[in-house]
């Protein structure tokens, strides 16, 4: 199988293409190293990214000058999507945290493969639409004053359909996202525990807590892993 069946065979995996004809799509290829900076331009034009390996993450600065994380892009995850069509540039730092290869698609090109293929514009549309409603949600959770209040909305929405949350940037990525300190976050889940909300246990050397949300909110057992 040659390099390009191979791309064009990944990006009908992603959640961007997922099921449609990708196949006289035109790209390029960027590999990263780890702490570089991510652009949103392939050859001088804006472009939409997508991961093919590796780990993004995507930040932005407080008015009160403190670093905030925003989100982590993982292997199929896309970005830039958002400002494509806009003249603005993105807002945010995107830098990889470990070797990472980036797939990219010029407005030029995504502008005629959506106006030869209507049900392609529409899912991208879709895609456009969740980006927005998460940017939204996210800036609601920031503005939300309380830690606990953030810390359980972020278990909750971060759970998969076994109730699992597996907090893939550790704790100082989660403190970063979620815009608190460690001792905060420690604090939080202490009381958590202590008030039954929460058990914490040692497995395999990986902290875990489980989350029961008891009578309030109507969910199975949350794991919770901090995987180093």
């Amino acid at each position: 199988m040659t390099q390009r069946k191979k791309d064009l065979e990944f990006l009908k995996t992603t959640e961007l293409f997922q099921g449609m004809n990708v196949g006289g799509m035109e790209y390029g290829t960027c590999n990263l190293k780890k702490g570089s900076l991510v652009s949103n331009r392939y050859q001088g034009e804006k472009s939409i990214g997508i991961v093919v390996t590796g780990e993004i993450t995507v930040s932005s600065v407080t008015t009160d000058g403190k670093e905030l994380t925003l989100r982590q892009i993982y292997p199929k995850d896309c970005f830039g999507i958002c400002t494509v069509f806009t003249h603005a540039e993105m807002p945010n730092t995107l830098q990889c945290m470990c070797p990472t290869t980036v797939l990219y698609i010029k407005k030029s090109e995504l502008l005629k493969v959506l106006k030869r293929d209507p049900e392609l514009m529409l899912h991208i549309m879709t895609i456009f639409n969740k980006k927005i409603l998460f940017l939204q949600k996210k800036v609601e959770m920031l503005n939300t004053t309380s830690a606990k209040a953030r810390l359980a909305d972020y278990l909750v929405s971060h759970a998969n359909s076994n109730g699992v949350v597996s907090l893939r940037t550790g704790k100082t990525g989660l403190c970063s996202s979620l815009g608190i300190s460690r001792a905060t976050l420690y604090r939080e889940l202490d009381n958590f525990r202590l008030s039954q909300a929460i058990e914490y246990t040692e497995i395999n050397g990986s902290n875990c807590w489980e989350k029961y949300l008891m009578n309030r909110i109507k969910w199975p057992v949350l794991r919770i892993t901090d995987v180093k």
